[in-house]
């Protein structure tokens, strides 16, 4: 399997930011997309110390692996202490075992050990089971994480606008349909 990462520059209503999305094959296929393969991307926001990601489509475990390896050597994520993650269009297929829940946690939970505490806000829309398991294992002294079926109170919880929240969700969602729309024709 490779992954490959791409980068895109801001608009200027969200300033000094970094964009990375990282797309990785369907295993058992030689295909960097298949239908509704469509990855995960995020944005660190430092001005406001905020990162915005977004899960769209079938994502599996390796690529969150893979996001987990670019955001620990992304010095734009580590300055941020708030996360908001929108997984509403998302399927996590197979889904992780409580082993693999717990190991990605602890990855996370080192990854933010140097930072400053902070929040996560995992808006998962009406399937929260996933979400809530992540966070019963990821909150900790440094770093709270919560779930919530929509967005307003997530902002609100994260103490960031709604409504630039949502600009930069459906920025990074229209930028991995893209992709994988143009990586698939």
């Amino acid at each position: 399997m490779r992954g490959f990462e791409t980068c895109r520059t801001r608009s200027s209503r969200v300033p000094d930011c970094a964009v990375r999305a990282v797309d990785i094959p369907v295993w058992g296929t030689d295909e960097l997309y298949a239908p509704n393969a469509m990855g995960i991307a995020y944005q660190a926001n430092g001005e406001i110390r905020l990162v915005v990601a977004v899960i769209d489509g079938n994502v599996d475990a390796d690529e969150f692996r893979e996001v987990a390896r670019q955001q620990a050597n992304d010095p734009a994520f580590r300055a941020c202490n708030r996360t908001l993650t929108d997984a509403t269009t998302a399927t996590i297929s197979p889904p992780p075992s409580a082993e693999e829940i717990a190991a990605f946690a602890a990855d996370y939970t080192e990854l933010r050990a140097k930072g400053p505490p902070g929040r996560s806000a995992i808006v998962a829309g009406d399937d929260r089971t996933l979400a809530g398991r992540y966070s019963d294992r990821r909150s900790d002294a440094a770093t709270r994480v919560m779930p919530f079926r929509d967005l307003e109170p997530a902002c609100m919880w994260l103490g960031v606008s709604l409504d630039d929240a949502r600009s930069m969700i459906d920025e990074l969602r229209e930028g991995l349909r893209a992709t994988r729309d143009t990586a698939s024709a």
